[in-house]
């Protein structure tokens, strides 16, 4: 059984990033932590779940959200899915009923 945390992002996709991450920056005040050339990962002031906004300039539709857990290949692994590794340990991501996605990350880095 899965046992989330926490929640970790919310991950929205945008099809101009440098842009989005300027609004969101300046309307919400959000604080931009990593800034990279296809991600940004934005926090509010108390540094706990953030925004995480992924280019996507074909279909910026799609809506994901990620859980923080122990161990993402463990969750991989009970779920039949592969882990992949991100810059902070490993995650993994699973697509709901509705076409959005659920992920599960660890911090192990």
């Amino acid at each position: 059984m899965i046992e989330p945390l926490r929640l970790d992002n919310v991950i929205l996709a945008v099809p101009d990033l440098a842009r989005a991450v300027d609004w969101y920056r300046e309307r919400v005040g959000l604080r931009p932590v990593v800034v990279r050339e296809e991600v940004a990962v934005l926090h509010p002031a108390d540094g706990g779940a953030g925004l995480c906004l992924r280019l996507d300039p074909d279909d910026p539709s799609h809506s994901t959200v990620w859980f923080e857990v122990d161990d993402a290949r463990a969750v991989a692994a009970g779920l039949g899915l592969e882990a992949f590794r991100i810059a902070t340990g490993w995650s993994v991501e699973m697509t709901d009923p509705w076409g959005n996605t659920v992920g599960f990350t660890d911090y192990r880095d």
